[in-house]
């Protein structure tokens, strides 16, 4: 085939429910792709996508989606509804955010977002200005909704998580 075309592969370990669109430079590969609602596996690495439709939340068997090597910028939160979502590869792209929707991904396993802007930047500030053990300790109880008082933790670790909650 030759590499300016659409070239949709389905080898020997592909079922009928997954298609592979890799490495053409394709900039808009969606408009096909949407009208498959059985497909369960997507890879569209290395082509030249800038960003994802919200319309590839309608594909409601998607399991694995891949989406590495593109040029995109960010992620539609209407991916949330994409309920069997196993795996996401959005590494090497320009992401600078994901919307906070992508935690309603219950079933999301695996999450590759190495090489862009995000993760160099949190990396960063990692390195040069991690956290405290202090707002370590008050993340974590605040996360998991834990009962404290001043009998249980330090004073200036009480009013550390009370002025968090005001």
């Amino acid at each position: 085939m030759r590499r300016n075309r659409l070239q949709i592969e389905t080898a020997r370990w592909m079922t009928p429910f997954q298609t592979q669109t890799a490495h053409n430079k394709l900039a808009r590969p969606f408009t096909t792709l949407l009208s498959l609602s059985s497909l369960e596996l997507l890879y569209l690495g290395g082509n030249q996508i800038s960003s994802i439709p919200a319309e590839l939340a309608n594909l409601p068997c998607l399991s694995y989606l891949v989406l590495c090597d593109n040029r995109i910028q960010s992620v539609p939160p209407q991916l949330n509804k994409l309920h069997s979502l196993r795996s996401l590869s959005l590494h090497n792209n320009l992401l600078t955010y994901l919307p906070r929707e992508i935690l309603s991904l219950v079933r999301l396993q695996e999450l590759s977002l190495r090489g862009n802007p995000l993760v160099v930047r949190f990396v960063k500030d990692m390195t040069y200005d991690p956290p405290s053990l202090l707002e370590l300790a008050g993340r974590t109880i605040k996360s998991k909704n834990l009962p404290y008082s001043h009998k249980d933790l330090p004073s200036h670790l009480v009013n550390y998580l009370d002025m968090a909650s005001k």
